[in-house]
């Protein structure tokens, strides 16, 4: 864990507000301290159900898909922008934890952008 992480998912709490409670409850858990790691983990898991919810409900648009593009977004725009570091933190934390192309919600890595698709290849 290093201060660059850390606030690296502390910015991405901000700009996808239905992330906030995650950092929050790291800290409740682990003495005052986020784990980028786990963290990543955790929004992995919650893109995940996002995406599922709004492909079973037909909610195109909604509030919820729109922060999940949001974070989408910040991802790709982060991983070739902010280094190895934080590269290395969203192929292990977050690409690893999307479920895969066979696995139901599979279709989720269809969304992210080309950046992150190579990343994904190369993880299978």
């Amino acid at each position: 864990m290093s201060a660059t992480t850390v606030r690296f998912a502390q910015r991405l709490a901000e700009i996808v507000p239905r992330l906030r409670p995650i950092p929050r409850e790291h800290e409740e858990d682990n003495f005052g301290e986020i784990l980028p790691h786990l963290f990543m983990g955790d929004v992995a898991r919650w893109a995940t159900a996002a995406f599922r919810r709004s492909n079973e409900e037909n909610l195109v648009g909604n509030e919820e898909e729109s922060q999940l593009m949001r974070l989408l977004t910040s991802l790709e725009e982060a991983y070739g922008n902010e280094g190895p570091e934080i590269e290395e933190l969203i192929s292990v934390s977050f690409l690893e934890n999307l479920p895969r192309p066979e696995e139901e919600g599979g279709q989720i890595r269809a969304l992210v952008g080309p950046r992150l698709k190579k990343q994904l290849n190369a993880i299978g």
